[in-house]
């Protein structure tokens, strides 16, 4: 759904009404909500509103899907494993990082 903005209206009131408030232990204004949503490095939490990124992540999860996606409906069976892709490079290096920690 690419518009699903409204859809995520109450997950944003538990974060605002529930989470935030359990975190800081008090109710925070509409501003300080904005400041909350800004990242750590920003002075933030990092509680991003869903609404303003739920379009964002919906266009992002079909661009990573979309190899993927095709291969489903066109019934193909050959994933086009490419050690070289970005993607597979970084989940390689981070598998053996993982795996050299734990060996030590």
């Amino acid at each position: 759904m690419p518009d699903a903005s409204e859809l995520f209206e109450p997950l944003e009131n538990a974060i605002r009404d529930q989470l935030i408030p359990a975190l800081v232990r008090r109710e925070v204004s509409d501003g300080k909500r904005q400041i909350l949503a800004l990242p750590l490095r920003h002075g933030g939490l990092g509680l991003t509103d869903p609404r303003e990124t739920a379009k964002m992540e919906y266009e992002h999860s079909t661009q990573i899907t979309n190899k993927l996606t095709d291969k489903i409906y066109t019934q193909k069976l050959d994933l086009d494993y490419n050690p070289s892709d970005q993607q597979f490079t970084r989940h390689k290096n981070a598998k053996t990082s993982v795996m050299n920690f734990w060996k030590k």
